[in-house]
């Protein structure tokens, strides 16, 4: 999960085509200087499987850096 707060820039979108499921994900630098995205698809039948696997791309592609700088976090 992210761990993101109130301030966090992120975002989802899911697209669909017959039965497949495409969710683009991104979170944000606090201070926009950089952007990460990921790309997973699946079933339309099963998007908490989608948006868990999301989820867990993204600190696996380094989201935990960016957020660490968000104002109240260590």
């Amino acid at each position: 999960m992210l761990h993101g707060n109130c301030t966090t820039a992120a975002s989802v979108h899911a697209t669909l085509a017959d039965a497949d499921m495409a969710l683009h994900a991104a979170v944000f630098a606090p201070d926009g200087h950089a952007c990460l995205r990921t790309r997973i698809t699946g079933s339309v039948q099963q998007p908490e499987e989608v948006s868990h696997r999301a989820a867990e791309q993204l600190p696996h592609d380094g989201a935990a850096a960016l957020l660490h700088a968000l104002p109240g976090r260590p």
